[in-house]
């Protein structure tokens, strides 16, 4: 009823998110559909061959739609303007 995302945060953002964050992620075998979750863990390094930052992200698939291995792309809600 849940999966776990991996995504890729660019260096010069990781120093933005945190453990609790809003995310969404769209997949390209849904795209008109958005799936709504939060940042579950990161990672305690870069990888170095990327220069980012592992971070997985927790959604929900209660209609089980979403696979392993599916590609995707994720946002993490780091700040809001006042």
């Amino acid at each position: 009823s849940e999966v776990r995302v991996k995504c890729d945060v660019y260096e010069a953002d990781s120093g933005n998110v945190h453990i609790g964050q809003q995310a969404r992620v769209n997949f390209e075998a849904f795209p008109q559909r958005t799936f709504d979750g939060s940042v579950e863990a990161l990672a305690g390094e870069l990888n170095i061959a990327t220069r980012s930052l592992p971070v997985w992200i927790r959604l929900p698939n209660r209609d089980l739609a979403l696979r392993p291995n599916m590609r995707g792309e994720g946002r993490i809600v780091v700040g809001v303007a006042d």
